[in-house]
């Protein structure tokens, strides 16, 4: 299967049930958001609910037709229920970390919508 179709999470023609060609995969472009408040000096992490003791910032994934600061503002809705503009972005790291699986780090200013 190509890089192509996995993303798309389909091959084209496939008609075997039960093949990974069937199978509806995420797409492997995350992000991770840091919500930081300048005048608090404070990062907002989010408590897990299936592991109390884990804690983490907002992450997903891009999107089919989406880019990463309009994931990471979407992101921010879902998890946080907060809106957000990008005012400004900064890509400052892009790295392939796993398999199949691309991270690109921005810093956004952000403001409340």
């Amino acid at each position: 299967m190509s890089i192509d179709n996995y993303v798309n999470g389909m091959s084209e023609g496939s008609q075997r049930r039960g093949s990974v060609e069937d199978k509806v995969y995420k797409r492997p472009v995350s992000i991770l958001v840091v919500i930081y408040a300048q005048d608090t000096k404070r990062v907002l992490m989010l408590q897990r609910r299936d592991d109390p003791d884990f804690w983490q910032s907002v992450t997903g994934s891009v999107e089919e037709g989406e880019t990463a600061p309009q994931a990471a503002m979407r992101e921010v809705k879902e998890e946080v229920t907060i809106d957000v503009v990008a005012e400004q972005l900064t890509l400052i790291d892009c790295q392939r970390t796993v398999e199949f699986e691309i991270f690109h780090i921005y810093v956004i200013a952000m403001r409340r919508a």
